[in-house]
């Protein structure tokens, strides 16, 4: 599973010069950093951009969500 148990939904694809894949999106942040993320994740909701390495199976090598509006 990408993306963690919470929601996650690509929006591009792309086949990297190892045969394996970027997977570019958004994922849902599962826990808050402070006070101020708590009341952003209120009013924003809880998307953060998203993106992850596969090999050529599909196998994830590693994924990394970014802070909101880093995207």
């Amino acid at each position: 599973m990408f993306g963690g148990n919470l929601y996650a939904d690509a929006a591009s694809v792309q086949q990297t010069t190892d045969g394996g894949y970027i997977i570019c999106g958004i994922g849902e942040n599962d826990k808050a950093t402070g006070i101020l993320d708590s009341l952003m994740d209120n009013i924003m909701g809880k998307q953060r951009p998203l993106l992850i390495k596969t090999d050529a199976a599909g196998n994830k090598i590693w994924e990394r969500k970014f802070d909101r509006g880093s995207g």
